[in-house]
């Protein structure tokens, strides 16, 4: 095949992601600081192995992570149907391949929706995994490498729930090493979820999968645990820098924005 044809075809179905992603990650952390800020009246310290470290409420941050989860999925869903389809059944592009899809259904709302139990699941759990393991990461990692950077006073770390307390002062590498473990860690927790995913949106009119459950048994009949990891690999080295950039990109931002807003009385 020519090059350019191969090339069209290992990029196919990148419109509807593409045009997305930006209100996909801005949606997730909107949902993922406020539920954050309401679950956490306070910051604390964490003690171990006989010296105290800065901490943060992990069962917090797993929560909000996971509620950002519900609010993604309900729009992510819609988009990879349609991904799904340019890249496997269809050549159309991307509004041509979601008329396409509306048209051809009896339920063309639902159709839409095909696969949201797993996919729901996946960014419930993926998300939670993926900030829980992201802060505990950071404060480990700063722990081992400079334990003077997490010594804060009593009064340094209390707040009156009107401001912000103030973040870890990690440093890039620290935050994007944590963030690439945290961001292979949770593809690897929730892939098989994905997989089902993908195999019922690409069967919209049911010929192959009466449900989810239905769908498992027979992928897993297929090829056993060897087919629900298939494609892992190829996943797990996109995660690495994808989540490396994503979130300390977003904390620095965050901490820079909120430098600029924050009143200077000197």
């Amino acid at each position: 095949a020519p090059f350019y044809k191969v090339i069209k075809d290992l990029y196919r179905g990148i419109g509807p992601p593409t045009l997305s992603s930006g209100l996909i990650i801005s949606f997730n952390f909107f949902i993922y600081e406020n539920c954050k800020r309401y679950l956490t009246r306070e910051e604390y310290f964490h003690k171990g192995k006989g010296k105290t470290t800065y901490g943060v409420d992990l069962n917090a941050v797993f929560l909000s992570a996971g509620l950002s989860g519900v609010g993604c999925a309900i729009i992510t869903c819609p988009i990879s149907v349609v991904k799904i389809q340019q890249q496997v059944a269809s050549d159309l592009g991307m509004l041509q391949c979601a008329k396409q899809v509306y048209k051809a259904n009896l339920k063309p709302l639902s159709v839409f929706y095909r696969g949201f139990a797993p996919l729901l699941t996946a960014e419930i759990f993926g998300r939670g995994i993926y900030f829980w393991i992201y802060e505990k990461l950071k404060i480990e990692i700063s722990f081992l490498m400079k334990p003077s950077k997490l010594e804060r006073s009593f009064t340094d770390i209390c707040w009156n729930g009107s401001i912000n307390p103030p973040p870890l002062s990690n440093t890039l590498s620290v935050r994007m090493l944590a963030a690439g473990i945290a961001g292979c860690m949770s593809w690897l927790f929730v892939y098989p979820l994905d997989v089902i995913k993908a195999r019922l949106q690409l069967d919209l009119n049911k010929t192959m999968y009466n449900g989810v459950f239905d769908c498992f048994k027979k992928t897993y009949k297929e090829g056993g645990w060897r087919i629900m990891t298939r494609g892992l690999g190829f996943t797990m080295l996109r995660a690495a820098p994808v989540a490396s950039t994503v979130l300390p990109m977003y904390e620095y931002s965050k901490e820079f924005v909120d430098q600029m807003l924050t009143p200077n009385y000197n």
